[in-house]
C-alpha cells in the first residue's frame, strides 16, 4: 500500500512538471515572437526612412546587389508592401537602398515561403514566428468623412501615408490566425483563416501574399480597438485575451 501511495506521488509531481514545462515553453514563445516583431518593425522603419515608403518584409534582408538582381525580374510594384504603385521606384531603389548591407538578418528559427503576386519566379524567404506563420504588418490610417464627420479606418492606399492609427508588425500566435483564444471553437477558426494577411497555396508553408485590393475592410477590422467586442470568446488582436502578439511603432 505505502508503496502505491509513493508511486501515485511521483506520478502527480512528474504530471504536474510536465505541465509546468509546457506552459514555460509556450511562453518563451510568445516572449520570442514580440522581440522578433520588434527586429521587424525597427527595420520596416529604417526602410521607411530611406525610402519613403514600406517594402514586403521579405526584403529586409537582402543587400544591394542582391536587390539590383530582383529589380530586374520582380513587377517594381511588389516592392511596396501592399503592391502600391511608387513613383519614380527604380531610382528609389538604386539610389536610397541601405549601401551598409540588410535592413534586417532574420537569423530567426523558422521561416515561410511566401509567393509575391505577378511574380513567376521561386517564393521568397518570409520570416515566420515560433508557430511557422508568416509575420504580417499592419499599416492603418484613420479616414474622416467630411459629410457626417464618421470616423473608420482602413489600411493605408497610398505607399509612404502615414499610418496614424496602428503601424506594426504581427504574429497571429498560436491558433494561426487573427485574434482569438489559444484554443478556439473550429468554426471561429475557419473564419478567421479568411482574415489573414495572406493566402494559402495548398503547398507546405507556402503562402501567397495579397493584392492591394485585397487588404479590404474585413481584415482591417481586426486590429481596430473600438467599438469594443462584445464577445470575449472572439477577441480581435489587440483585445485582452487574444493569443496574438505584436509591436507597434
Amino acid at each position: 500500500m505505502e508503496m502505491l501511495i509513493v508511486a501515485a506521488l511521483i506520478a502527480l509531481f512528474a504530471g504536474l512538471a510536465v505541465i509546468n514545462i509546457q506552459q514555460q515553453y509556450e511562453l518563451n514563445k510568445q516572449k520570442a515572437s514580440v522581440a522578433e516583431c520588434r527586429q521587424i518593425g525597427t527595420a520596416m522603419t529604417f526602410a521607411l526612412q530611406d525610402l519613403g515608403f514600406f517594402p514586403k518584409i521579405c526584403f529586409l534582408r537582402f543587400n544591394y546587389n542582391m536587390l539590383v538582381n530582383r529589380i530586374q525580374t520582380l513587377p517594381l510594384d511588389q516592392f511596396e508592401y501592399h503592391g502600391l504603385p511608387v513613383g519614380n521606384i527604380v531610382t528609389r531603389l538604386t539610389n536610397q537602398w541601405s549601401r551598409q548591407g540588410q535592413y534586417a538578418a532574420f537569423n530567426f528559427d523558422k521561416l515561410a515561403y511566401m509567393r509575391i503576386p505577378g511574380d513567376p519566379g521561386e517564393p521568397y524567404e518570409w520570416p515566420a514566428d515560433p508557430w511557422r506563420n508568416p509575420y504580417v504588418a499592419y499599416f492603418v490610417q484613420t479616414q474622416r468623412d467630411p459629410n457626417s464627420l464618421n470616423v473608420t479606418q482602413r489600411f493605408i492606399n497610398r505607399s509612404g501615408e502615414k499610418a496614424d492609427y496602428f503601424a506594426g508588425i504581427v504574429s497571429y500566435g498560436r491558433n494561426g490566425v487573427p485574434g482569438l483564444t489559444e484554443s478556439p471553437q473550429a468554426a471561429d477558426l475557419a473564419a478567421r483563416k479568411d482574415l489573414r494577411l495572406y493566402k494559402e497555396t495548398g503547398q507546405f508553408n507556402v503562402y501567397l501574399a495579397l493584392t492591394p485590393a485585397e487588404y479590404d475592410a474585413a481584415r482591417v477590422s481586426q486590429i481596430v480597438a473600438e467599438p469594443a467586442n462584445p464577445d470575449p470568446a472572439r477577441p480581435r488582436i489587440r483585445d485582452t485575451g487574444s493569443d496574438d502578439r505584436y509591436f507597434e511603432f
